[in-house]
C-alpha cells in the first residue's frame, strides 16, 4: 500500500496475506531528494523509481493507495494528485492493477 504525499515523505508498506493472516515485509517512506519547491520534477522521478523497484522486488499482486481527499489547499491537492500518477503509472508499467481508496476506508480497515 503506498500513502502518497504533497509534501515530504510516502510510506508505503508491503503486505503478504495468507487467508485471514496478514504478515508485514517492509514499511518504509520515500523521502525527497531536495526541497519540493526546487525540485518537483526531480522527486516525482525519484518516487517512480523507488516504486518501481518496490514493485520488481515484492512482485505484488497488486497496489494500494489513498485517493485524493477534498483539501482546502488546491496547491497541495494537485501536488498529491501528481505522486498518486507516478505511483499509478508505475504499477500499470509492471502490469499490476492499482486500487484507490478514501482515507477514511484506510484508517477503518487498519
Amino acid at each position: 500500500g503506498i500513502d502518497p504525499a504533497a509534501a515530504g515523505a510516502t510510506g508505503f508498506g508491503v503486505v503478504e496475506r495468507d487467508g485471514n493472516r496478514c504478515r508485514m515485509l517492509r514499511l518504509g517512506a520515500l523521502r525527497p531528494l531536495k526541497p519540493l519547491s526546487v525540485a518537483a520534477n526531480s522527486h516525482l522521478c525519484h518516487i517512480h523509481r523507488l516504486i518501481t523497484k518496490l514493485i520488481q522486488e515484492f512482485q505484488p499482486r497488486a497496489v494500494a493507495l489513498e485517493s485524493v481527499f477534498a483539501a482546502l489547499n488546491v496547491k497541495a491537492a494537485l501536488r498529491l494528485a501528481e505522486v498518486r500518477g507516478v505511483v499509478l503509472l508505475a504499477a500499470a508499467q509492471a502490469g499490476v492493477p492499482a486500487f484507490s481508496y478514501s482515507p477514511r476506508e484506510v484508517k477503518a480497515t487498519v
